[in-house]
């Protein structure tokens, strides 16, 4: 159940993910989502970042780019499932209001991708 709760966890974090991974940079490309990954033997698949493939105005980027750094200074002092998934939803929020509503759209079809993905993945890690 832990396992599954974490790997859950991991999911909702595409965002911040991958913004830890590219030191905040926009469109850097799929993320590792577990500590201990090596490029050799990732832990769990790579999650894709969910804006890839959306084409972004210069101004959205600019938008977007500022939103990640922003939370992922705040989330190196996340301690708890709860304050981490909090702050998940958080920069979705302030993403998807940067977006327009066709980009929304797509952005919304990756997350849920990406999150039925890793229901998956928990299902049989338990």
């Amino acid at each position: 159940m832990i396992k599954s709760a974490i790997i859950l966890a991991m999911a909702a974090s595409c965002v911040i993910a991958a913004c830890m991974t590219t030191g905040g940079q926009f469109g850097a490309g799929p993320v590792r989502i577990a500590d201990g990954d090596s490029p050799e033997r990732p832990a769990h698949p790579p999650i894709p970042d969910p804006l890839i493939g959306i084409a972004l105005a210069d101004s959205q980027r600019m938008q977007i780019d500022s939103i990640r750094a922003s939370y992922w200074l705040q989330a190196k002092d996340v301690t708890t499932f709860d304050e981490f998934d909090n702050l998940v939803r958080r920069e979705e929020v302030d993403e998807r209001g940067v977006l327009t509503p066709v980009q929304r759209r797509e952005y919304d079809a990756h997350m849920a991708d990406a999150r039925a993905r890793a229901k998956r993945a928990a299902a049989e890690a338990d």
